[in-house]
């Protein structure tokens, strides 16, 4: 059964031109015999019971049965995202199983369905089978089913963990599920290299009692209280907006509101996902805590978020968000237990779109109840977080709602999350495009309150998206699946006419460094739990900048760090390193890596230790309740690099 289905999906994989692998055949089939061999002996003591024969066929097919399901299921993954699914993508899919159904069903319908009849018909007669066999069958001595068991888990504790049998796992859906439970921090042999330098030192995060520090110059601050309004955009890549340079003009309100503000032209996201991004850029820390998806189970760590910050400075304070904060445990990050308004799509009775943790209010109501608490407040300032969501796929607007850009509906059975034909690219467009005008009219109906009220040069207002989105940009859609900077690339806006003049800002930021940044125009210091750094700090000429980093934690597993003008990243589910220079090559076409090169050794070195340093911290044994978070590792000085040959980073891959 392995080898057939194994043969099969490499077959499947191959004919959709991707890489195949004979290894992951004989690994493949091995794990299924595996399975059979473990199940067999575990389930022998209950053949001489009564009753027992169906019980342990039953429990042999269960196995069988489900290892069957993961291999096919994983095949399919891979052939409709490049990807085999992960523990994290496990981890994803239960957090939310109506919508993975819904886009692996988009377009397939009548071949999951097929799939599901053959696989019950195959396990029922598989069941027949082992039930008549095992009339003959006698029970194993106790010794060898502890020999087997411990054996196949030693095995399979090999095939996790030995690189040389890891490579395979690019090709092996077993493989690739069980590494991906491991995880590490990033290449141990960096610094081994021939040439390489010194590894970096990663600074420790402040004392805790820094923050009670902070807490009373905070009390007794005497600057500048403007009203704060942190806007976010959902799936909004930096280059679709009207004053980034997008022909469609779908953005007049923001792209009015960008004329009179700081325009930031390089800044990452921290993750091409809504819980990691979002999180980080309330908070200014890191999403990267474990090896693999992040959420929010044990928060046992210290943290600052943006209503955390205001409340201590004498703010009111609001959330309002059209999205289901429970997804990915959010809204635990967000439970601080410090007073403020919250409310999002679960506290509204509707009207909603979406269903499950898709579950979304439509942005013109998110508005409204915004509004609804700010001509409540009887004294300023105030500080809220708006989150605006109808530009997450599928891009549908609400009812009563309609775009100027049409067409704008593709055909439901082939519009998927994970899939859409490139034939239908323009349609799609044009549906998202007419999402993104109708989210921009919401950001201009609060501009004309804020106008209207007398408050809008006075209000300090950020504006940012928590990560891009892609159309076909490389092969891709939608995002969630890469590093790419279609994915990574935001917008950022910061707007306060009677503080801060319009310009545009060219030097390369992370998101963690919003919050520092936004505290340094009202005159603070930043908090110490925050691992971003403000403007000022890093436009500082000759300053060391920190590396950018971000990683990718869902149906691929990844991480990456920036360092102007030179980004590396690494799949971890392919073990493939990737190095563009981004100031030559924006549309990464060129991949320059090679592993003896000193620029990506030298990158490689910055990312391993940052995430090193992450690990230890979130481990039980880490500093959490002595210290903050450790900061940032600064990036190497390119100018002491040899130039010449020896900069060489490696040949242009096609």
């Amino acid at each position: 059964m392995g080898l057939v289905l194994a043969v099969l999906g490499q077959g499947i994989v191959a004919w959709m031109g991707q890489e195949a692998g004979a290894a992951a055949v004989l690994v493949s089939t091995g794990f299924f015999a595996l399975v059979g061999l473990l199940g067999g002996v575990l389930t022998s003591p209950w053949l001489p019971l009564r009753g027992g024969r169906p019980v342990a066929a039953g429990l042999v097919t269960a196995g069988l049965t489900l290892t069957t399901a993961h291999h096919v299921m994983a095949t399919g993954v891979r052939v409709l995202t490049g990807a085999l699914p992960t523990f994290s993508g496990l981890e994803m899919f239960l957090a939310s199983p109506s919508q993975f159904f819904h886009a692996a069903l988009v377009g397939h319908r009548a071949e999951v369905y097929s799939l599901g009849v053959s696989a019950l018909v195959v396990a029922a007669l598989l069941f027949l089978l082992l039930v008549r066999r095992s009339a003959t069958q006698r029970p194993y001595p106790p010794a060898l089913l502890a020999a087997v068991g411990l054996g196949g888990g030693a095995v399979l504790f090999v095939l996790a963990t030995t690189p040389g049998f890891r490579s395979v796992g690019d090709s092996c859906p077993e493989l690739t599920l069980l590494s991906s439970f491991g995880g590490d921090a990033g290449d141990a042999s960096a610094s081994a290299r021939k040439g390489a330098r010194p590894p970096p030192s990663v600074p420790p995060g402040p004392p805790l009692s820094a923050g009670e520090a902070w807490l009373a110059s905070a009390r007794a601050w005497k600057g500048p209280r403007p009203n704060v309004l942190l806007l976010l955009l959902e799936s909004v890549p930096a280059h679709h907006l009207g004053y980034a340079g997008y022909s469609r003009a779908a953005t007049p309100n923001i792209d009015r509101l960008a004329s009179r503000s700081l325009r930031f032209r390089h800044v990452w996201s921290t993750a091409p996902a809504s819980s990691y991004s979002q999180m980080a850029l309330l908070s200014s820390l890191l999403p990267r805590r474990r090896p693999w998806l992040e959420q929010y189970e044990r928060i046992n760590y210290p943290r600052m978020l943006f209503h955390d910050t205001f409340h201590s400075l004498g703010y009111d304070t609001a959330t309002v968000s059209s999205q289901n904060e429970n997804w990915q445990g959010m809204r635990r990050f967000q439970n601080t237990g410090t007073p403020t308004f919250y409310r999002d799509s679960n506290d509204h009775p509707g009207p909603h779109m979406g269903e499950g943790d898709e579950r979304k209010l439509p942005d013109h109501l998110t508005v409204d109840v915004f509004l609804e608490w700010l001509r409540g407040q009887s004294k300023a300032p105030w500080a809220a977080y708006v989150n605006f969501q109808r530009t997450h796929f599928p891009y549908a607007l609400p009812p009563g709602f309609t775009g100027r850009h049409q067409p704008s509906e593709p055909n439901p059975s082939t519009f998927g999350f994970l899939h859409y034909p490139r034939e239908e690219l323009e349609v799609v467009l044009n549906r998202y495009d007419n999402a993104l005008e109708y989210v921009d009219a919401q950001v201009g109906r609060l501009m004309s309150h804020l106008e209207a009220s007398g408050q809008l040069d006075d209000t300090l207002i950020i504006l940012s998206s928590d990560h891009g989105e892609h159309f076909y940009e490389g092969g891709r859609i939608t995002h969630g699946k890469s590093l790419t900077d279609i994915q990574l690339r935001v917008p950022l806006l910061i707007h306060w006419p009677r503080r801060v003049a319009s310009r545009d800002v060219d030097v390369p930021l992370s998101q963690l460094d919003v919050m520092p940044t936004v505290l340094e125009l009202l005159g603070l210091e930043p908090h110490p739990s925050f691992q971003g750094r403000p403007l000022t700090e890093l436009e500082r000429p000759g300053a060391p900048h920190p590396g950018i980093f971000f990683t990718l934690h869902g149906l691929r597993l990844g991480d990456g760090v920036v360092c102007w003008p030179w980004k590396l990243t690494l799949d971890r589910s392919s073990h493939h390193y990737e190095l563009y220079n981004l100031e030559e090559d924006p549309g990464e076409v060129r991949d320059l890596y090679s592993p003896e090169a000193p620029i990506p050794a030298a990158l490689l070195q910055v990312l391993t230790a940052q995430l090193e340093a992450q690990l230890a911290y979130h481990s039980p044994q880490g500093p959490r309740h002595e210290r903050y978070a450790p900061r940032q590792v600064r990036c190497p000085d390119w100018s002491t690099f040899a130039s010449g040959q020896q900069l060489q980073v490696g040949v242009s891959k096609p």
